[in-house]
């Protein structure tokens, strides 16, 4: 389920758990991008100064994701009737 272009908009319709799994989700594709750029700076970049801050900042993006993903997981679902 994407998240729409207007994310305000789209959140403002969102309530409860559905609001909760809707903004962990999004918190886990942003951090999951950012850290796939800052990835590939540390590999390819042409300032070593700047590669090895990428190299450490990756470890904490994918620590956000990592403790998103537990808690997306902890997250109750939603019941179908």
């Amino acid at each position: 389920d994407r998240v729409p272009q207007n994310t305000t908009q789209y959140f403002t319709q969102k309530f409860g758990g559905d609001f909760d799994r809707n903004y962990i989700s999004l918190m886990i594709d942003e951090n999951s991008s950012q850290a796939s750029l800052y990835r590939r700076e540390a590999k390819s970049g042409t300032d070593s100064e700047i590669r090895s801050f990428a190299e450490g900042y990756v470890k904490i993006l994918d620590g956000y994701v990592s403790r998103a993903d537990q808690i997306l997981s902890n997250l109750p679902q939603p019941v179908l009737k």
